[in-house]
C-alpha cells in the first residue's frame, strides 16, 4: 500500500502492530488522529506513556500457557488485568 508520506507510513506500521489491528485500520486510526484536536492526540500519548511507565508486568508460566498479569498503579489503585 502506498501512503503519502514516511511519517504516515511509519506511524501505520507502528499501529497496525496492535493486536487485531490490521493495516487498513491502522490508516484510519492514524489519519483520526491527524484530523483529531492536537490537545487530544497529545492527552493519548501521554496517558499511554504513563500507563507504560508505571506498569509492572510479570509473565507466570502455567504449565503449557503464559499468562500476563499486568499491575498498573494511579495513586492507591492497583489494576490487574
Amino acid at each position: 500500500m502506498e501512503y503519502p508520506s514516511k511519517l504516515i507510513e511509519e506511524a501505520v506500521h507502528e499501529v497496525s502492530k496492535l493486536p487485531g489491528i490490521g493495516k487498513k485500520t491502522a490508516l484510519r486510526l492514524v489519519l483520526h488522529l491527524i484530523k483529531e484536536n492536537e490537545g487530544r492526540t497529545i492527552a493519548l500519548t501521554e496517558s499511554l506513556s504513563k500507563l507504560r511507565s508505571s506498569a509492572n508486568i510479570a509473565t507466570i508460566s502455567l504449565i503449557t500457557r503464559n499468562v500476563t498479569f499486568v499491575a498498573a498503579t494511579a495513586g492507591t489503585e492497583v489494576l490487574f488485568v
